[in-house]
């Protein structure tokens, strides 16, 4: 398994993944596209076995502190570290831009990636009321202090 930098390459793959994972409200290719050209300020990374892209995660910067934007697997793959993988990825990467903290979202139903984020640090600080407004589910906000 490789981490690399997002590439436009990568997109075909990656919009596969985003409708497979969040078939009600996936990012349109180009939210990925403008993200990918924030040069200096938005950050994605591909998870690839082989050449095949399994994973992808991003962020963006603002001053010290990283909001994670993105974390998702591909069926058939899940529970093999991969999201750990990615999301660790994500705040070394941030650390090394002089990251302070780390902010998220995550589904109040994902309990999953909930107890992901608990054991890599991130701690409940909020509640955003149907923030995921296809579904009309509540997003937990959730930070740590790096």
């Amino acid at each position: 398994m490789n981490f690399i930098p997002m590439i436009p390459d990568h997109l075909d793959q990656v919009m596969i993944i985003e409708n497979e994972c969040f078939p009600s409200s996936p990012w349109p290719r180009r939210f990925f596209e403008e993200e990918l050209s924030l040069v200096g300020r938005a950050f994605f990374f591909v998870a690839l076995e082989s050449e095949n892209v399994v994973g992808y995660g991003g962020y963006c910067l603002v001053d010290d502190e990283m909001h994670i934007t993105n974390i998702a697997v591909k069926n058939g793959v899940r529970r093999r570290g991969i999201g750990r993988k990615l999301t660790e990825l994500l705040i070394e990467d941030g650390l090394q831009r002089g990251v302070k903290a780390a902010h998220l979202e995550v589904r109040r139903s994902n309990l999953a990636a909930q107890g992901l984020y608990r054991a890599l640090g991130f701690k409940q600080v909020g509640m955003r009321p149907g923030y995921y407004q296809q579904e009309k589910e509540d997003a937990i906000l959730m930070s740590a202090d790096l």
